[in-house]
């Protein structure tokens, strides 16, 4: 995805006794997991236009756009795969048990010099593969000169790899020293240094777009390839720089150190090839995804291929539908953790219960909505965030964007359901109850590449995906279910399940009515796109918000209370400066 690295989203903890001596207590928590949310939320923002810059510069569909999606979300694929096998699973417990050595400095040198050598190499190794890994995810149809173009692009692009690690490396340190704040907002230096970038090329090339398409790479030179390329690789390496302060401010000073005794590598090796598996899994099934879409706007055989919704398109589409659940689900499920892993220390399965039964209600009630929103008013929400982008671009993102919309509620819960297992120190049963998401996804868009045309490849990668996301929903209920056996409370699920439903379908069906009396269509102008999305979405969640209070939802409040505390601390501030 073309989104700047945040935090790692799901971290798993190793051994739970070790780290719960660690944790601060709840109102500590909740105050960071707080700065984490603001800086997530301020990164998805500047994200954005981060995202309107560079569709102004080349756009959300055709051969350029496509190219440089490709070798830009190379290094952050990579990344993950790295991070979400190796990284996320030593750092962790390791820092936090490293600490509590006396020799805690040299052993803490010892495991960043080595994690950092680990990734420089691997770097090294793929950047030098660029070629052969651009042939993997670029499409089957490419041109050899749209391949040179994004092979060209990757080698500038690569070197991401390295920074991505310094800064989750830095950052889990910091973390471990209980310093949020700059690990939360360094992803927003990066977007503002892109959106610089990307307006500097938007200006150097502006003559191209008067006499030629950017599209056509006979009018590229090598300053608008190094723009372009080192703005965002200049983004990585300004937010991996940034994690420097707050090792400063908690005393810690890295000194390159080698050596691997005293690290811990060894005891971690089980659960870290097992979480490296499901990451490789899903990357597996993201490559997949991106071959067949980045192969669709050349195997349409249409003249313009800027007309087919390519993986740029695709990408586009998934910043906007991640949002929602970056911002509830990854905190909800963060915040469960530490609770979570407490109760399972404790073998208290009854509390792991209530626990899991509680965060899903929470999340599913803003899910329902997200998922409205999204469903109703795809075409506005694309419009008002991507106002740069041309309109075959912007009605391929809103084509991709509806069927993304129903991947919300199982995505979500699902990601509520891995923290049991997690808690338990059990990546295995995630790796294998991940199987039936990857198998779905690939037998769907196998069968969706087969037998339907290339313009709607992309599109119907989206539908298969959230087919896919719904039935391994049902295998993690499955699981919870026999990992805590009776004290999963199915009924009262089934229960809310029914109260949200009855919620929705007026939501629904007001926000459908109004849309239709406004009138809407794809040419309409930035500003009655804003104010239609604004009047249909305030409709929508009074509607909302009314039937949940009616159905007696208690999850409501969860989202209410903070609200109205806010408003409460307001208007006892304007009183005070009256009297005073």
């Amino acid at each position: 995805m073309d989104v700047s690295y945040e935090p790692p989203v799901d971290t798993i903890i190793l051994d739970t006794r070790k780290v719960l001596n660690r944790i601060s207590p709840s109102k500590t928590l909740a105050r960071q997991s707080s700065i984490l949310a603001l800086g997530t939320l301020f990164s998805r923002i500047t994200g954005q236009f981060r995202s309107i810059a560079l569709v102004a510069a080349l756009g959300a569909t055709g051969m350029a756009a496509n190219a440089f999606d490709i070798a830009n979300n190379i290094p952050n694929t990579m990344l993950v795969i790295i991070s979400g096998g190796i990284l996320n699973s030593v750092l962790v417990p390791q820092i936090i048990k490293a600490k509590n050595y006396s020799d805690s400095q040299i052993r803490l040198n010892k495991l960043l010099t080595f994690l950092c050598l680990v990734i420089l190499i691997i770097t090294l190794i793929l950047t030098l593969a660029a070629p052969f890994i651009i042939r993997l995810y670029a499409g089957l149809d490419w041109t050899s000169q749209q391949i040179e173009f994004a092979v060209a692009f990757s080698y500038l692009c690569m070197p991401q790899i390295f920074f991505y690690g310094l800064y989750t490396v830095l950052g889990q340190v910091a973390s471990a020293n209980e310093r949020f704040a700059v690990y939360g907002w360094a992803p927003v230096a990066n977007n503002l240094i892109s959106i610089i970038g990307f307006c500097v090329f938007i200006f150097y090339t502006s003559q191209i777009y008067k006499i030629d398409s950017i599209n056509n790479f006979s009018v590229w030179n090598t300053p608008m390839i190094l723009i372009l390329c080192l703005t965002a690789t200049l983004g990585i390496i300004g937010q991996s720089f940034l994690m420097f302060i707050p090792l400063r401010k908690s005393y810690f000073k890295f000194k390159p150190m080698f050596g691997l005794r005293g690290i811990g590598l060894r005891e971690i090796l089980n659960i870290s090839f097992w979480s490296f598996m499901i990451v490789l899994l899903e990357e597996f099934v993201a490559l997949i995804f991106i071959k067949i879409a980045s192969n669709a706007p050349i195997a349409a055989g249409v003249t313009d291929t800027a007309s087919i919704p390519g993986n740029a398109a695709y990408t586009q589409a998934v910043t906007i539908y991640i949002v929602p659940y970056s911002l509830v689900a990854v905190s909800v499920a963060t915040t469960l953790f530490t609770k979570m892993t407490k109760s399972a220390s404790q073998n208290d399965i009854k509390q792991v219960s209530i626990q899991l039964i509680r965060a899903m209600k929470t999340v599913s009630v803003f899910m329902v909505f997200a998922f409205l929103c999204l469903l109703i008013e795809a075409p506005h929400i694309v419009k008002v965030l991507i106002p740069t982008v041309p309109i075959y671009s912007f009605e391929a993102i809103s084509s991709i964007l509806v069927p993304f919309s129903f991947i919300l509620i199982p995505i979500s819960n699902i990601l509520i359901m891995k923290r049991v297992f997690f808690a338990f120190s059990d990546a295995k049963t995630v790796f294998i109850y991940s199987l039936p998401y990857a198998a779905a996804a690939l037998v769907f868009s196998c069968f969706f590449y087969i037998f339907f045309p290339a313009a709607v490849w992309t599109i119907l990668i989206a539908v298969g995906a959230s087919i896919a996301y719904w039935i391994d929903f049902g295998f993690f209920l499955h699981g919870v279910k026999k990992r805590l056996g009776k004290d999963f409370n199915y009924t009262s699920l089934l229960g809310f399940l029914i109260k949200i439903v009855i919620s929705a379908f007026p939501t629904a069906i007001l926000g459908i009515l109004i849309k239709y009396i406004l009138g809407w269509t794809y040419y309409t102008a930035w500003w009655t796109a804003f104010w239609q999305f604004f009047i249909i979405g305030a409709v929508m969640l009074i509607t909302y918000i009314a039937m949940l209070k009616f159905m007696k939802v208690e999850q409501l409040n969860f989202y209410i209370k903070p609200v109205i505390s806010f408003l409460k601390k307001l208007t006892e501030k304007k009183i005070d400066k009256q009297k005073n």
